[in-house]
């Protein structure tokens, strides 16, 4: 049996650089944000630093019970298959990178 995960809300200097592309909500239920991750250190993002990123936009969006965050990496196109997603529907979820 694994150690419960913390969550890491993150500073803004201490997440890996990011970009809101698109932040679009409905009501008091969700709020969606498209994030733009390049490469760290000649390296993809690891899940942790991409959960860092979602728990930090977690932390300021309070007042919706889901937030749905979908990363692209760099010359991707929005909507069109994300690099990874971290979604809090409503607790948080597991980060899913998918296979390029």
């Amino acid at each position: 049996m694994g150690h419960p995960r913390v969550l890491d809300f993150g500073t803004e200097s201490s997440l890996i650089p990011h970009r809101i592309i698109k932040r679009e909500d409905y009501l008091n239920y969700k709020v969606s944000y498209d994030i733009e991750v390049g490469v760290v250190g000649g390296r993809l993002p690891t899940a942790d630093e991409l959960a860092a990123i979602s728990n930090n936009l977690r932390s300021k969006e309070q007042k919706y019970e889901r937030v749905f965050v979908c990363f692209y990496l760099p010359g991707m196109k929005v909507d069109t298959g994300a690099f990874a997603t971290a979604h809090h529907n409503p607790t948080p979820e597991p980060v899913r990178i998918f296979e390029r």
